[in-house]
């Protein structure tokens, strides 16, 4: 702990302390101010109770010796004046009640008798604080005899209304501590902490980039401000000396640099080779190109600095090159560095013959080289392609087609070359995917229906990008198309397995997949869901009456009516006839289900007009609520939901119930009065 204190910064070690000390003080203060406020007024409670306690009992003494519980009951209505006081019994000796007072029956609903009263004297003064009342008994003497005990509980409503007061002026005060604490940080600030981290800031940038944008200041003519003005007086010689420095280095360089701009002139590598081959001249860009070489090259060979591979491919021209007696030497050689990375290198070589010299120039064309590569590779690919490419200019003129695309469409290459594109294919938006690239970052991507050649319509993916020219040239547009045939007829299947023909509500299949899905995420985050099980009411009827293409198009309006009434992350599924099932995702209490269980009664309730018939359908729902550590499998879940909703079609159509499993209140009108509460 003192090891993390050292190597805090000052600002820290200043404001750790100083809030520490505040905190402590306010803590102790609020807590002295609670408990002498609190045990004030309990002494004070307990001494007025004791003295009307008293008085009443002087009074009652004269019931009791004439047993008359009537007077008694009129002598108790004197606490009426103490709204605290909320429950008395005069108990007799024999244990008979001989008179009560209360003051309200939802009022005594909270007070122990029996247990809090039983551990009181029954001869003397006693008293007992519980958590909501004080407790007390009075014994009732007649001529020095025991005659009763008048038992008194009182509430600590007031009690606990100081306390809370006291604590809300506490907590009125941290805004006052919090403004102490921050005007005292922010003076400590400005005397010690910002001047020591100006300096600080100012050495740190000196020991690395050995400059300073700006000085620190001297801010107070104290041990902070000598330091920082020591400093400063530092800064100043150390800088007087630097432009000394950079004096003689600027006119050092300047010199230099005249003489490597005259041998930099040619950015190719240059090399004058003697008779005998070794380098007697070299230019400053031999060193991108020879870099398995360091220092100066004058001296050395041209075999010594070159791959030895070379030699063995071109020994015979370069011979002849050096020996003056052939006239040119040119080649594109390959050449790996130290690392194994292939480099491509433009060799010429000419002879300065009357000098007896051979002058080399070596230029790396690895990157052209490589593009022309590229070029070719990229030549193959646009060939040999899946996808059918096509490039056209602005004006919708093909310019370039692959062969996968004459195949996809039908037309040969020849059919499609110089042609526009509106002539043979059916993109009535070729505009609008022009104006997208041109507004949209050179991009357009969509599915479309497009014809064959022999007229059969075939789905396709059509991605589009704008090529810029950097010659000033027209920019163009690049297509590639595939076509999603295939790919839709198994999405189509996929759709069918999983969806009921009828509604295209999903089918039992693909519900028992995410109620999978959905119990398997909820375990693991630990949170609820809950599954809605719907019988309609009143279905058979329309079937029997009005047939079955009446009784089809009422399963399409209710499920549509229920994908309205939930929300977008919700899951409707028909199980079979007219059971249907939603799963309610992400709830955080039972209440929540109860509301989209209301929700969807609620838009099946509403009427509906089906083949020139006014219907009323209504539905039975029976619901329950999963949560992470429910263990029942999927079987379990819609049983469970199950017999809730034939409950709810046994005791009321048109119902709404819970599942035992689920602890919730069941039924409409239960879910309509807990919302309005």
């Amino acid at each position: 702990m003192i090891s993390f204190f050292k190597n805090l910064s000052i600002r820290r070690k200043m404001t750790i302390p100083v809030s520490a000390i505040l905190i402590f003080i306010f803590c102790a203060f609020s807590i002295f101010s609670v408990f002498s406020v609190f045990k004030t007024e309990k002494d004070n409670l307990l001494a007025r109770s004791f003295i009307l306690g008293k008085g009443v009992v002087i009074n009652l003494k004269a019931a009791l010796l004439f047993d008359d519980p009537l007077s008694g009951e009129e002598i108790l209505s004197a606490f009426q004046a103490d709204n605290m006081v909320y429950h008395v019994d005069v108990i007799k000796t024999d244990g008979t009640v001989f008179a009560s007072y209360r003051r309200s029956v939802e009022d005594n609903q909270n007070i122990d008798v029996e247990d809090s009263f039983s551990v009181l004297s029954k001869t003397n003064f006693d008293h007992y604080f519980g958590s909501e009342f004080l407790y007390i008994s009075i014994p009732v003497f007649v001529a020095d005899i025991n005659v009763a005990i008048m038992n008194i509980g009182i509430s600590l409503e007031e009690l606990h209304q100081a306390k809370q007061a006291v604590l809300r002026f506490c907590f009125i005060l941290l805004f006052p501590m919090f403004l102490l604490r921050y005007f005292l940080l922010r003076q400590l600030q400005v005397w010690v902490v910002r001047p020591v981290e100006s300096l600080s800031c100012a050495m740190q940038s000196l020991t690395k980039i050995r400059k300073i944008k700006q000085r620190p200041v001297v801010h107070a003519d104290d041990e902070i401000g000598s330091l920082v003005k020591c400093f400063n007086d530092m800064l100043d010689n150390l800088d007087e000396r630097d432009e000394q420095i950079s004096a003689s280095i600027e006119q050092v360089a300047s010199e230099k640099a005249f003489a490597d701009d005259v041998i930099s002139t040619v950015q190719h590598a240059l090399l004058v080779l003697d008779r005998h081959g070794r380098i007697v001249l070299a230019n400053s860009a031999c060193g991108n190109i020879f870099k398995c070489v360091s220092g100066d090259i004058r001296g050395l060979t041209l075999h010594e600095i070159m791959n030895s591979g070379f030699w063995d491919i071109h020994n015979d021209a370069l011979n002849q090159v050096l020996s003056l007696k052939g006239k040119t030497f040119e080649k594109i050689v390959k050449v790996n560095d130290v690392a194994e990375q292939p480099h491509y290198y433009s060799v010429k070589a000419r002879p300065l013959v009357e000098r007896h010299q051979v002058l080399i120039a070596i230029e790396e064309v690895t990157q052209k080289y490589l593009a022309e590569k590229q070029q070719r590779l990229a030549a193959r690919i646009f060939e040999q392609s899946r996808e059918g490419i096509i490039v056209i200019d602005y004006e919708g003129r093909v310019q370039m087609i692959n062969p996968s695309l004459s195949s996809i469409m039908g037309y040969s290459i020849d059919e499609l070359m110089g042609e526009k594109i509106n002539d043979f294919l059916e993109i009535e938006y070729f505009e609008e995917i022009r104006h997208t690239i041109e507004s949209g970052g050179g991009r357009w991507r969509g599915e479309i229906l497009e014809k064959h050649k022999d007229g059969t319509m075939i789905p396709l993916e059509v991605r589009a990008n704008v090529i810029n020219s950097n010659s000033g040239e027209t920019a163009q547009i690049v297509m590639s198309i595939t076509d999603l045939s295939h790919k839709k007829e198994i999405e189509q299947l996929e759709y069918l397995a999983h969806h009921d023909a009828l509604t295209g509500l999903a089918n039992r299949k693909r519900l028992f997949d995410v109620l999978e899905e959905k119990t398997q995420d909820y375990r693991a985050n630990n949170t609820l869901f809950a599954v809605l099980y719907i019988d309609l009411d009143g279905f058979k009827p329309v079937n029997d009456t009005y047939g079955h293409h009446v009784g089809d198009e009422v399963l399409k309006v209710v499920a549509n009516r229920m994908e309205e009434s939930v929300r977008e992350n919700d899951f409707v599924a028909r199980l079979a006839g007219d059971e249907f099932v939603i799963l309610v995702d992400a709830i955080h209490s039972s209440q929540e289900g109860l509301l989209a269980a209301e929700r969807v009664s609620t838009a099946i309730s509403e009427p509906m007009k089906v083949a020139g018939y006014t219907l009323n359908i209504g539905a039975s729902i029976g619901f329950s609520v999963i949560n992470g550590t429910d263990d029942a499998s999927i079987e379990q879940v819609l049983q469970n939901a199950d017999a809730a909703m034939y409950r709810a079609k046994e005791d009321d159509q048109n119902g709404i119930i819970c599942s035992e499993q689920c602890g919730c209140q069941s039924g409409r009108r239960h879910v309509l009065e807990t919302v309005d509460v």
